[in-house]
């Protein structure tokens, strides 16, 4: 299980932290803060997510998977496919994923 969540975070690393990187450089932005930025960002977006779906009332698995794709990136796909099948492929249908 430890194995799974540090290749799960570095998939995370090669598919978001490049483009970041990418604009942060044409912006003047730190690598390193841009990095950590883009980490942090799809860790509290998962960790979240149900609060805000509850919140929101927002119960259709596939609303929820593209939610969590435009908002956690790689992570967010990686707990929808923990969460239903049919949100994952929803939030494959999300632009940037």
């Amino acid at each position: 299980l430890k194995d799974l969540g540090r290749a799960r975070l570095e998939i995370y690393l090669q598919a978001a932290t490049p483009v970041a990187l990418a604009v942060g450089e044409q912006t003047g932005a730190n690598p390193s803060l841009t990095a950590l930025i883009v980490l942090v960002t799809g860790v509290l977006g998962v960790i979240t997510a149900p609060t805000i779906f509850k919140l929101l009332k927002l119960k259709d698995p596939q609303a929820q998977g593209i939610t969590l794709g435009l908002s956690a990136h790689i992570i967010g796909s990686a707990y929808a496919l923990d969460q239903a099948k049919t949100q994952h492929q929803a939030n494959a249908q999300a632009p940037g994923n």
